[in-house]
């Protein structure tokens, strides 16, 4: 996944049929693995 010109990723809606938030939580896991987490704050600060 490409970053922006802040460089900020962009968002990923991930939306699933109802009663099937199982999907979401299935396609975030592998969003997650594939681009990683970022660490939301500088941990040095």
């Amino acid at each position: 996944m490409t970053e922006g010109a802040d460089g900020a990723r962009p968002g990923v809606p991930v939306i699933a049929g109802r009663c099937r938030e199982d999907l979401c939580l299935d396609a975030a896991e592998i969003i997650a693995a594939r681009c990683g987490l970022p660490t939301p704050i500088d941990p040095r600060f």
